[in-house]
């Protein structure tokens, strides 16, 4: 028996160690094409490989569905909840050695390529505590579900490690996908935006990178998908409620 499960351990190992070497393989191959690309002026096209490098090589959690606030033990709801937020503020615990030239790169070339998706009406406002605890409760409980009076304390933690609250708003007829890049960890949160919807993130103080795309769907059912876009986001040193809209200007063809 021991040597059974001494066996599935390592092939579990061995398989996870395959899936690691498989993904640095891809994002320093896009990282070489992106070099290669701009070495030669092509910036558009090297800043698609910088942000598909940038979205391979960052590891990416998941923003808790507070629908789960619906039908889990309270216990276990807050234990997510505080997965969350450790995912957020560290990471991996350990930052991809090819991150710094990923973001470097894109930096270089947004200025040369031009977007169809736009961040407008980007503002933040400070929070005081009361204001926290009340964003708090809406982003992680569902509508009429009793708010566990645990979370006070937690919410009251991040408050004073000041992390704040990203939402993002969607335009009407698309879709928006993408992760909310920490780059100090070198790590990310993945979204999905539906039409006229929003996401709130958490983030810490510090600089960030939102890389999305848009999808529509037209009446004769053919999907439209825009390349990765990207926007620098420095979130404040005080806990705060920062908000966009995201918009997506295209003529079809």
């Amino acid at each position: 028996m021991e040597v059974f499960v001494m066996r599935k351990y390592l092939l579990w190992i061995s398989l996870l160690l395959s899936i690691i070497t498989v993904f640095c393989s891809k994002t320093s191959d896009l990282l070489q094409k992106a070099k290669a690309s701009e070495s030669t002026g092509n910036m558009g096209e090297a800043y698609t490989h910088y942000t598909q490098a940038l979205l391979e090589g960052s590891p990416s959690g998941k923003i808790p569905d507070f629908n789960r606030s619906k039908f889990l033990e309270p216990a276990l709801w807050k234990k997510e909840v505080e997965k969350y937020i450790l995912w957020v503020t560290t990471g991996t615990g350990r930052k991809s050695a090819n991150i710094n030239s990923i973001i470097e790169g894109i930096k270089r070339c947004a200025h040369s390529t031009s977007s169809v998706n736009t961040l407008f009406n980007l503002k933040d406002k400070e929070l005081t505590s009361e204001e926290y605890l009340n964003l708090w409760n809406k982003t992680f409980f569902a509508p009429n579900v009793p708010v566990n009076p645990d979370h006070a304390g937690l919410a009251s933690g991040n408050y004073i490690r000041k992390l704040s609250f990203i939402t993002i708003k969607g335009t009407k007829n698309y879709t928006y996908e993408g992760a909310l890049v920490n780059e100090e960890t070198g790590c990310s949160t993945g979204f999905i935006l539906y039409a006229e919807g929003n996401v709130t993130f958490l983030a810490p103080p510090g600089k960030h990178i939102l890389v999305y795309r848009s999808t529509a769907e037209f009446p004769d059912r053919k999907v439209w998908r825009s390349p990765y876009s990207t926007v620098d986001l420095d979130i404040p040193e005080k806990a705060s409620l920062v908000t966009a809209e995201l918009r997506t200007s295209v003529s079809r063809k």
